[in-house]
């Protein structure tokens, strides 16, 4: 479709959409117009544009949360108009499935050179030998099927060039920056995260074992999964829940790099009325692999929790900040509660979780800043030490991480007390360490709740066990809190 095609522009600025719709139609493209995201929304259940450029920031129906409702419905190609040029913004919308992105102010020109490399990308190749395959999967770049095992992949257009790009060059290996410029066209007009996001996403769509066909999405993508006789995945999943929002910041602080934050709030929430917080690392990866704003909007609906917002941290570069490192605790601990108060209305304790190395930190968050943070969830926390986790001695932070650790042990009568909610599956190596935190937490006068499932390390054993594990910290702190000191 490198020729003539329809183009849904959505941007509430007339100056904007007047100066892309002449560019575009001086292209030859046929252009629609839409200036709102809900008016966006109902042009597209009843036209069939052959892409959309979607400003992030509109009026009703925002940019990002649109771009949701398309990417769950079709690969109609989408290229994002960020006036920020902030890195939360291009995140989030590479996480939801944009094609591509231009940040504000742009070159009416590059917008349209990236209008017809998408739609070329999208479109059926026409190259005679069109067939590869490896495995058990067969890709046919004229009709651009992906099948794998005789089911059809669904995937999004760009997913289909990285796909089919790796496999016409079997045995390679690229770097970000090589495959920035041979899949998307650029040499530096995006950042390598870029590929990142592709690379997981398309990896999460591939099943590993065909003789079992239950899998779980991890975040090394699906993983076959014995589901043992009983069991029933979480009431919430399928519950009535409260309609949310999400809307990206980011903070700066003694880090590097700043941290990429997604608020979720539900959408009756004003942000100026004061809320309970939730802060959760790996945050993009815990809604899209353990459903947490599912679950937040679900027990709001049920009355079980308080209206409350949820704050998904990115992890830009998790093994080093999630290793105890110093600046990311501060910058988490003081900048950015402080930036997020600063944006959205904050009503008692803050609440930290994460898992594995993340679930470390959210404790290693919530001792720093208590009393500001009332509660924790570490699921599976890597509370490394030398006596039991010599297997992981190799792993670059360990010492630092073992230091904190034994730190933490060590703790006798600190200043403020949380609640504390643990959990670890009975058969992960990290079980001897987390009992041996949950011991000494309690001893230091912590308020402690330990449960072991019968599960290993992955997202669906911690999805699994938010209600009650999380239910009982974020209620103990946010409806029946008792004394911090």
């Amino acid at each position: 479709m490198g020729g003539m095609a329809t183009v849904l522009v959505v941007d509430d600025e007339p100056i904007v959409r007047e100066v892309v719709v002449r560019y575009l139609e001086r292209e030859g493209h046929t252009t629609l117009e839409a200036d709102h995201g809900d008016r966006a929304r109902a042009m597209l259940e009843r036209e069939t544009p052959d892409l959309v450029v979607l400003d992030v920031m509109l009026p009703g129906t925002d940019g990002l949360e649109l771009c949701r409702w398309i990417r769950a419905r079709s690969e109609l190609p989408v290229i994002l108009l960020t006036a920020r040029g902030e890195e939360a913004d291009r995140i989030v919308g590479l996480d939801l499935g944009a094609d591509d992105y231009v940040t504000k102010p742009f070159s009416p020109r590059e917008l349209a050179a990236r209008v017809r490399t998408v739609l070329r990308r999208s479109a059926p190749a026409e190259d005679a030998r069109a067939r590869l395959a490896f495995g058990d999967i067969e890709i046919d770049t004229r009709t651009r099927d992906v099948v794998k095992d005789g089911t059809e992949l669904r995937l999004t257009a760009k997913e289909f060039d990285l796909l089919a790009f790796l496999a016409g060059n079997p045995r390679r290996v690229f770097g970000r920056d090589q495959l920035m410029s041979r899949v998307w066209g650029y040499e530096a007009a995006l950042d390598t995260g870029t590929v990142t996001v592709h690379v997981r996403r398309l990896r999460e769509k591939i099943e590993l074992d065909p003789a079992n066909p239950a899998t779980v999405p991890t975040a090394f993508g699906d993983r076959s999964v014995l589901e043992l006789p009983g069991y029933a995945a979480p009431w919430w999943l399928t519950a009535p829940s409260v309609p949310g929002r999400l809307e990206p910041m980011a903070v700066a602080g003694e880090t590097a790099d700043d941290v990429p934050v997604t608020i979720w709030s539900p959408e009756s929430l004003d942000p100026a009325t004061p809320a309970p917080l939730l802060f959760v690392h790996d945050g993009p990866e815990y809604d899209l692999l353990a459903a947490i704003t599912t679950y937040s909007g679900a027990l709001v609906a049920a009355g079980t929790l308080p209206p409350h917002r949820v704050a998904l941290a990115h992890p830009v570069l998790r093994d080093a900040w999630y290793s105890g490192s110093p600046r990311y605790l501060r910058t988490v601990a003081e900048a950015g509660l402080v930036r997020i108060g600063d944006h959205y209305a904050t009503s008692g304790p803050v609440v930290v979780m994460g898992a594995s190395l993340g679930g470390l930190t959210a404790l290693l968050v919530g001792l720093l800043a208590a009393p500001r943070v009332g509660g924790v969830l570490a699921q599976s926390g890597s509370f490394f030490q030398v006596r039991h986790d010599g297997s992981e001695s190799t792993f670059p932070y360990f010492d630092r991480i073992s230091r904190a650790v034994q730190q933490v042990l060590d703790t006798r009568d600190p200043q403020h007390h949380l609640v504390v909610g643990m959990t670890c599956g009975a058969l992960e190596e990290n079980a001897a360490n987390n009992r041996d935190m949950a011991s000494a937490l309690r001893r230091a006068g912590h308020e402690v709740s330990y449960r072991e499932v019968a599960d290993l390390h992955n997202y669906t054993a911690w999805r699994d066990s938010l209600d009650p594990a999380l239910t009982e910290v974020l209620r103990t702190t946010w409806i029946h809190p008792g004394p911090q000191g």
